[in-house]
């Protein structure tokens, strides 16, 4: 099927995918200098994410070029693999190889991931729209690369959508225990704590408009001004990390490659201008916030919120969805 070098590269690779040994690595890397990307791309496919040093082995194996940086990454997701997004983040070369399958969780009518979601597809990742109201026509999660949870006018502790929440709250579950990465939202972030150990509740604050969040400066991607419009709030699994805090109670947290924010970094001015509509108008009457101050509020602030946004969405690729998995400990048999 191969011939010459590439057919050696081959070998090489799933020698090394095989023992995961540090020598492998080290004699594809010889291999590879001085081959042809094609010939790389080959033996990289062979080689897989399933090397548990496959972060460092690739910085290795591609010393820096970008072009066999891409062709190992999208060998990878051709071959069904959980993808470590970090050197395709970093690499800043146009990925237009493969889409990368990704379902987008929202209700009917407001599935709109705004600065999020163009950042994703920049990516190259295709999104499928779950409807939340309707679990029973949700697809499997089968092949898929990434979930993102919107948020919702719901509450998690709602009793007229708790089928809805159970069905959603199993589907995180299960794409945590795979390795799935996920990315919640507002209700994305609450639902996701119930489901992995810890709770949502009405908020002893709510928060609507334009708030400041903190974060430490290991995680200052998450710090700066957000835009907020929610009533309920989240304690945090056990085993979580909080990694952003606000007045209001938890801005951000992560589980391996589980990951949701509270505030709404997907919030552009087309979005804002829809939640003020409807009954959004009376929610901003209640907290006396004339709709046009927050709307002139929103146009200054996406100008800074926008790239800010997407500089998240790197960051997860690079940081969160490419968290490695523990491994499965082998018992007797």
């Amino acid at each position: 099927m191969f011939g010459g070098k590439r057919k050696a590269l081959c070998v090489v690779a799933g020698a090394a995918r095989d023992y995961a040994g540090f020598f492998g690595v080290a004699k594809l890397r010889e291999l590879v200098h001085g081959a042809t990307d094609f010939e790389c791309s080959g033996a990289l496919q062979v080689f897989g994410f399933e090397h548990h040093l496959a972060a460092e082995a690739l910085a290795e194996i591609c010393g820096g070029n970008d072009r066999c940086v891409q062709h190992y990454a999208f060998a990878a997701l051709a071959g069904g693999r959980n993808i470590c997004w970090r050197w395709v983040a970093c690499s800043h070369v146009p990925t237009t190889v493969l889409l990368v399958r990704a379902l987008l969780i929202a209700n009917a009518g407001d599935a709109d991931a705004g600065f999020v979601g163009q950042r994703f597809e920049e990516y190259d990742f295709s999104f499928k729209h779950v409807v939340r109201e309707y679990p029973n026509e949700w697809p499997a999660i089968d092949g898929i690369d990434l979930v993102v949870h919107l948020g919702s006018s719901w509450s998690v502790y709602w009793d007229d959508v708790s089928r809805n929440v159970a069905a959603e709250s199993e589907l995180i579950r299960e794409a945590h225990r795979r390795g799935i990465p996920l990315f919640g939202i507002c209700f994305g972030a609450q639902i996701m704590a119930h489901a992995l150990g810890g709770s949502a509740e009405r908020a002893k604050k709510a928060e609507i408009g334009w708030h400041d969040v903190i974060a430490t400066p290991t995680y200052k991607v998450l710090a700066g001004t957000w835009m907020q419009w929610h009533y309920d709030t989240f304690s945090a699994p056990a085993d979580a990390q909080v990694l952003a805090l606000s007045d209001a109670g938890p801005q951000a947290i992560q589980m391996g490659r589980s990951f949701a924010t509270q505030f709404h970094p997907e919030a552009n001015e087309a979005i804002v201008s829809r939640w003020m509509g409807g009954e959004g108008a009376a929610e901003l009457a209640a907290i006396e916030l004339m709709p046009s101050t927050l709307i002139e509020r929103t146009r200054s602030e996406v100008e800074r919120s926008g790239p800010a946004a997407q500089a998240l969405v790197d960051w997860y690729l690079a940081e969160v969805a490419s968290t490695p998995m523990p491994k499965a400990k082998r018992g007797r048999h």
